[in-house]
């Protein structure tokens, strides 16, 4: 199983889709990259958690670390833990499925006297560098975002939503076959 299409929207970006299975000739393609003109890969989970390490580094710099898998000791803060948090799907269109994925950003800070205000003032900005995530033409805009202080620790969490597509590859038509004969002068030859 590969990359087996990939398809131009009207907003001229393009979309990879990848074979994830399927049951006898169904076929489950996931969409897994919104790619911009020069093929840089911004949707999927590992490209939206990637394209949201790049927005956190922007925004904030080198000094955060930025990690794609909870780190329980020698952490260095202040620090991102990004990762997918909840990932849904429903039927849109036809063999069109939408899928929700809610990325969870968790933030957590390097004051020890000041935690709380060090997150609000951090959560002010993930509101603005989260917005759009990706570059060029393959932008994401993130929806429902929301954020809470918890556990000494900010979380932020944010969707962003692509679509799945199921084809079927079904033979539409068996095999034919065509014998022909030629009438010359009354008889009947090629048979």
């Amino acid at each position: 199983m590969g990359v087996g299409l990939q398809v131009g929207l009207q907003v001229g970006l393009q979309v990879g889709l990848r074979e994830v299975g399927g049951f006898g000739e169904e076929r489950i393609l996931e969409v897994i990259g919104l790619a911009d003109s020069e093929g840089r890969e911004t949707v999927g989970t590992d490209g939206v958690i990637a394209a949201l390490g790049k927005a956190l580094r922007r925004e904030f710099g080198e000094d955060f670390a930025v990690y794609d898998e909870e780190v329980k000791q020698g952490t260095v803060t202040p620090c991102f833990f990004i990762c997918c948090a909840e990932s849904g799907e429903r039927q849109f269109l036809g063999s069109r499925f939408f899928c929700e994925r809610r990325y969870l950003i968790r933030y957590y800070p390097k004051s020890s006297d000041e935690k709380k205000s060090e997150c609000c003032g951090v959560l002010k900005r993930l509101f603005d560098c989260l917005l759009w995530i990706g570059e060029g033409d393959g932008l994401l805009m993130g929806r429902k975002m929301n954020g809470k202080y918890e556990k000494d620790a900010l979380s932020f969490f944010v969707n962003y939503d692509t679509f799945l597509y199921r084809r079927e590859d079904k033979t539409l038509m068996g095999e034919l076959s065509q014998h022909t004969s030629a009438v010359v002068g009354g008889s009947a030859e090629g048979r």
